[in-house]
C-alpha cells in the first residue's frame, strides 16, 4: 500500500472514531455497525419463531398428556372392568342345598303348628317342596354359569319351597295383593291344596260340632253365624268357624248333616285379576246343581249350563288346566239332564216322560240344536227322535251317548 492510500485509510479511521457515540448511546452504537457490517443472508425462519413453536409443541405434549392421563383415570372409575367368575363345584351346591334343608325343615314345623297336625309330610304339595331341596342338591355343576347364578337358583327354590308349605289361608292373602295377573296354575295349585286339605278340616269341624252341635242354629250362613254370634265368640268352634272362613271353605248340607267344602264362590273367586276362563270355571263350581239325591235347580238351568260347560271347553280347545274336572261336571250334569241318575228328581213318571222335561228338551233343540247347532243339541234332539217313537215311553236301549268331543 503506497503512503497515500494509507494516509486516506488513517484519516478514515480518525474520522470514525470522532463520530463514534459515548458508552451510554448503545442503540447508536448498534445502529453504526449495522450499517457498516456487511449484509448477511437472512435464515427463512427467525429463531425466535423457531423457539414459539418448539414451545408450543411442548406445551401441547405435556398438555395432552395430562388429558390422556386423566381420561384413562376417569374411564377406570367408570367402566367395570370384568371380573373372573369362579367356578361353581359340587361342595358350594351342598352347601346351599343344606340350608334349603334347613329352611325346608322350619317351614314344615311352621305348617304342622299351623294346621294342628302331627305329620304333614303325606300331604302332595309337601312332597313336592321336599323334592325340590333333593332336585337341588343333585344338580350339576355344569349347569351354573357362575356363583352368581347358582345364588339366584338357590333364592328361587327357596321361595317355592316357601309357596308349597303355605296353608291356604296363606297363600290366598299372598294372591290378593299380587298387583299383576295370577296364572291359571297358581289358582290350580291353590284349589289343588284346599281340596286335600278338606279332610283334615272336615275332621276338625265334625269334632267340635257335635261337641257344640245343640247349641247350633239350622241357618243357610252357618259359619257367619258361628263367627259372630256373641255366643260362639272366642269359643273353638268359633275359632274353627273363622279358620274355615280364611282357607277358602264353607260349610254346606249334605244328607241333612253340615258338611266342609271349597268355597268357589267368595273364596278364590274373589282374587283379583284372574284370567276370564277361570272366573267362569269358579261361578259353575260355585253353582250348587244337585243335594239329597234331586236337582237343586230347575231343567232349563241346568240345559243353559250344560251348554256353558261345553262352550268353556272347546272355547279353550281344551288347553284350559282345569279342563279335566269341565269334563267330569259336562258328563255329570249330563247324566242328570239324559240318563236319569237323580233319584229324586226323575225325567220320567210313571215310566213316561215328563212334560216339563219335554217342554225343556224342546227349548233346548230350538236354542242349541236350530240356532247354535252344538254338539249338546245334536245329542238330545237325537234322543228327543227315540222317546217320540216310542210315544215318550221309558227308553232304554239305543240311547245316544254323550258327545265325544267333550268326553274323556
Amino acid at each position: 500500500m503506497d503512503e497515500k492510500m494509507f494516509e486516506e485509510r488513517l484519516t478514515q479511521l480518525k474520522s470514525a472514531y470522532n463520530e463514534m457515540p459515548s458508552v451510554t448511546k448503545t442503540d447508536e452504537v448498534i445502529m453504526k455497525i449495522k450499517e457498516t457490517e456487511k449484509p448477511v443472508w437472512k435464515r427463512k425462519f427467525h429463531l425466535p419463531y423457531v423457539a414459539s413453536f418448539i414451545g408450543v409443541l411442548i406445551l401441547g405434549g405435556i398438555l395432552s398428556t395430562q388429558f390422556i392421563s386423566e381420561y384413562k383415570e376417569k374411564s377406570n372409575s367408570e367402566i367395570i372392568q370384568p371380573v373372573k367368575e369362579e367356578q361353581v363345584t359340587k361342595s358350594l351346591i351342598e352347601e346351599h342345598a343344606d340350608e334349603l334343608e334347613t329352611f325346608y325343615q322350619k317351614r314344615l314345623k311352621e305348617l304342622q303348628t299351623e294346621l294342628n297336625l302331627d305329620k304333614v309330610e303325606r300331604f302332595s304339595f309337601v312332597i313336592e317342596a321336599e323334592e325340590k331341596v333333593r332336585n337341588f342338591r343333585e344338580s350339576s355343576p355344569l349347569i351354573y354359569a357362575s356363583e352368581k347364578n347358582l345364588s339366584i337358583r338357590y333364592e328361587e327354590v327357596k321361595n317355592e319351597i316357601d309357596r308349597k308349605l303355605m296353608t291356604p289361608s296363606q297363600e290366598i292373602l299372598l294372591l290378593t295383593k299380587s298387583e299383576e295377573n295370577i296364572p291359571d296354575e297358581e289358582i290350580d295349585e291353590l284349589l289343588n291344596k284346599q281340596n286335600e286339605l278338606l279332610s283334615v278340616f272336615q275332621s276338625n269341624w265334625t269334632e267340635l260340632y257335635w261337641e257344640y252341635y245343640k247349641g247350633i242354629p239350622n241357618h243357610d250362613d252357618l259359619l257367619n253365624v258361628l263367627m259372630n254370634d256373641k255366643e260362639f265368640q272366642g269359643t273353638d268352634i268359633g275359632k274353627l268357624a273363622l279358620d274355615l272362613v280364611e282357607n277358602g271353605y264353607d260349610v254346606i248340607s249334605l244328607e241333612g248333616m253340615p258338611e266342609v267344602a271349597v268355597n268357589y264362590k267368595s273364596g278364590v273367586s274373589s282374587l283379583p285379576k284372574i284370567s276370564e276362563s277361570m272366573k267362569k270355571y269358579l261361578e259353575i263350581k260355585s253353582l250348587r246343581v244337585a243335594a239329597d239325591g234331586g236337582l237343586t235347580i230347575s231343567w232349563n238351568e241346568l240345559s243353559d249350563l250344560i251348554i256353558e260347560i261345553e262352550k268353556l271347553i272347546l272355547a279353550n280347545n281344551q288347553s284350559f288346566i282345569r279342563n279335566e274336572d269341565l269334563i267330569t261336571l259336562y258328563s255329570q250334569y249330563f247324566n242328570f239332564y239324559m240318563y236319569d241318575r237323580l233319584p229324586n228328581s226323575s225325567i220320567y213318571e210313571n215310566d213316561l216322560l215328563k212334560d216339563e222335561v219335554k217342554k225343556s228338551y224342546e227349548r233346548f233343540i230350538l236354542l242349541y240344536k236350530v240356532n247354535q247347532d252344538t254338539n249338546s243339541g245334536r245329542a238330545i234332539e237325537a234322543f228327543y227322535k227315540l222317546l217320540e217313537e216310542n210315544d215318550f215311553k221309558r227308553v232304554t236301549e239305543q240311547v245316544p251317548r254323550i258327545p265325544q268331543l267333550v268326553i274323556k
